[in-house]
């Protein structure tokens, strides 16, 4: 009993992690982020994946929400967003901050 009441206890913490929603992409093609302005609902947590389809590195940019995160060739980053305020958020690819902008916006 006192095994099947641990079990209980555990599934029971663990459940509302497991339950977390599916990550929100955003990509980066060229110097565009797709779409230009991702609309998020505001939540406690959410999972953002960014994705650079281009040659080149890239460096995710976010100062509002506190993100820096390199991003390789053709490769993605999973980025956990905690606590967002709503609001706008302008982000950039650093390296190329002067074209690539994109917006977060938290409603």
């Amino acid at each position: 009993m006192k095994t099947f009441a641990a079990v209980c206890l555990v599934l029971a913490v663990a459940a509302p992690a497991l339950a977390e929603d599916a990550p929100v992409e955003w990509t980066l093609k060229g110097a565009n982020f797709d779409p230009p302005v991702l609309t998020i609902e505001a939540k406690d947590t959410f999972t953002l994946k960014f994705n650079n389809t281009n040659s080149v590195a890239a460096e995710l940019e976010c100062k509002g929400l506190k993100v820096e995160k390199p991003v390789v060739a053709g490769g993605s980053i999973l980025v956990r967003i905690l606590n967002p305020k709503p609001g706008t958020y302008d982000c950039v690819d650093e390296p190329h901050e002067d074209v690539a902008k994109g917006q977060i916006v938290i409603k």
